[in-house]
């Protein structure tokens, strides 16, 4: 808590238990994984793929979500794999800008092969408490656009 960038989501207890579940869903259910990260989980997401990538292990995920993610997270290259970036556009937390967002996105575009798209949300409303946990960024009133982006998304990928 309070830490400008919460280093126990890179913590080796902390990404391994993202790999066990992984591996367990992709085994009891033999359908490819997509792994989503939202606020502080963007920064366990962007940990564990490049946990993936230095451990020759990033055919286990089939594609990712980085959503309203922190302005800390990046990912780095090589990288194939689908990824949507999902943000709300008045976001109001000061630790998830939407203007970062957007330049983490073109940096990703720029060196992911596979499809990489930024869908910026726009339904939905503030609420009177901490923005970063409430209102625009935690997609208050805006769940059914955020489902349908992802559906719409995943769709290009399997019949």
């Amino acid at each position: 808590p309070r830490q400008p960038y919460p280093t126990a989501r890179a913590g080796s207890d902390h990404i391994v238990r993202i790999e066990s579940v992984v591996r367990f869903y992709r085994e009891k259910t033999a359908l490819p994984v997509w792994l989503m990260g939202h606020s502080n989980g963007g920064i366990s997401l962007t940990e564990f793929v490049q946990y993936l990538q230095k451990g020759d292990k990033m055919s286990l995920i089939a594609g990712i979500i980085p959503s309203g993610a922190r302005s800390e997270t990046y990912f780095k290259p090589p990288m194939n794999l689908p990824v949507l970036v999902l943000h709300h556009k008045q976001d109001g937390c000061s630790h998830t800008l939407a203007k970062t967002a957007a330049e983490n996105f073109e940096k990703v575009k720029a060196f992911n092969t596979a499809s990489t798209e930024l869908v910026w949300l726009t339904s939905g409303e503030a609420e009177p408490r901490d923005p970063c946990r409430s209102g625009f960024h935690m997609y208050h009133g805006a769940s059914d656009e955020a489902a349908k982006v992802i559906d719409a998304y995943m769709s290009k990928f399997y019949n």
